[in-house]
C-alpha cells in the first residue's frame, strides 16, 4: 500500500510542476507612484515565450481586439461592472512601422459616480534584445487626460533553463489627483490584480503552445 501511495506521489510531480502562478514580489507607494514587481516562472523554453511577447506587442499595436481572446482575458477592461471603475477599451491606432499607439477608452469611477467617455491617451510599446542576451518589453503612457499622469512597465524575460523561462514585470503608475490619493489597498484591487492576471495569461499562453 505504501508503495502504491508513493507511486501516485511522482506521478503527480510532473503536473504540480506545470502549476506556476505570478508573485507580486514587491507592491507600494513611492514618491508618489504606486509601484509593482511581479513575476512567474513559465514552463515553456525561452524561444517560446519569446514569440508570446512578439505576438503581444504585435496585437496591442495593429490588432487590440484579438487580444482580448487570450492577454486580455479576465481583466474586464470591455465595460464589465466594478466596485471602484468601469473601464471599457475602443480604439488602438498605430501607424505601420511605427512604436506610437493613440487610443481611446471610456471610464467610469464608480466611488465617484464620474463618466470619462472617450478619454484619449498616449501609448509607447516595443521589445527590444537587452546587451545581457534577454529580451523585454517597454510600455510607457505618458498621457491619459483626466485620469492617469503617466504608467509605464518593463515586462523582462530570462532564459531559467532548458525548459522553463522567467517573466519579471516592473510597473510604475501615477493617475492625476485626486485619484492619486487612493490607498494602496484601492490600488491593489484595482490596478495590480489585472497585472497579475496579465501575467498569467501570458504564462498560459506559452506554455499552451507546446501542447
Amino acid at each position: 500500500m505504501k508503495k502504491f501511495v508513493w507511486l501516485l506521489w511522482l506521478l503527480t510531480l510532473p503536473a504540480l510542476a506545470r502549476e506556476s502562478s505570478p508573485e507580486v514580489l514587491h507592491s507600494d507607494k513611492e514618491k508618489g507612484e504606486f509601484v509593482s514587481n511581479i513575476q512567474v516562472m513559465v514552463n515553456a523554453p525561452y524561444e517560446q515565450t519569446d514569440l508570446v511577447l512578439d505576438k503581444f506587442v504585435r496585437q496591442y499595436k495593429y490588432s487590440l481586439d484579438s487580444l482580448f481572446d487570450w492577454a486580455l482575458v479576465g481583466m474586464n477592461l470591455q465595460g464589465e461592472k466594478d466596485d471602484m471603475i468601469n473601464i471599457g477599451l475602443k480604439s488602438h491606432t498605430c501607424a505601420p512601422g511605427s512604436d506610437q499607439v493613440d487610443g481611446v477608452m471610456d471610464l467610469y469611477v464608480t466611488i465617484l459616480q464620474l463618466n470619462f467617455s472617450g478619454t484619449t491617451y498616449d501609448v509607447t510599446i516595443f521589445k527590444k534584445q537587452e546587451a545581457d542576451g534577454t529580451a523585454a518589453v517597454y510600455y510607457d503612457m505618458p498621457r491619459c487626460d483626466k485620469v492617469i499622469d503617466h504608467a509605464n512597465a518593463r515586462l523582462a524575460m530570462a532564459r531559467a533553463d532548458e525548459h522553463t523561462s522567467m517573466l519579471t514585470l516592473d510597473v510604475h503608475f501615477k493617475a492625476t489627483q485626486p485619484y492619486n490619493l487612493m490607498s494602496r489597498k484601492q490600488y491593489r484591487d484595482n490596478i495590480e490584480w489585472r497585472l497579475v492576471q496579465l501575467m498569467d495569461n501570458l504564462r498560459k499562453e506559452a506554455e499552451g503552445r507546446q501542447k
